[in-house]
């Protein structure tokens, strides 16, 4: 009996060896993962701050050329009215003129 015992006693500690080699073998692998998740939230994190300053700097820049946009519009609209007030200005000159003409005419056809 003290065989069979002796026995028992080996197959057990051989089991017990085996079950924390095991258990060894699984944290070396889970904290290998724990790592790899670490380095890839990491990455992400950095990912998501250039993602945020890309954001940033295109807002910044749809912004000057909106206002690049509105300058030239507002310009082009001052162009326009600056034309059609120019044209009005030549209207009245012209038709002045045409009066002066016809007044001196007048005056030249009665002398």
């Amino acid at each position: 009996m003290t065989r069979e015992n002796n026995m028992s006693s080996e197959d057990d500690i051989t089991r017990i060896r085996t079950d924390v080699q095991d258990i060894y073998d699984k944290h070396r692998d889970l904290l290998a993962r724990v790592v790899t998740l670490e380095e890839r939230s990491n990455n992400r994190d950095e990912k998501i701050e250039e993602l945020k300053t890309s954001i940033s700097d295109l807002k910044k820049n749809i912004e000057d050329k909106l206002t690049g946009l509105s300058i030239q519009i507002s310009t082009l609209a001052n162009a326009s009215a600056q034309k059609v007030a120019g044209r009005w200005e030549e209207v009245v000159k012209t038709v002045i003129t045409v009066g002066v003409t016809a007044l001196v005419m007048w005056f030249v056809g009665k002398a």
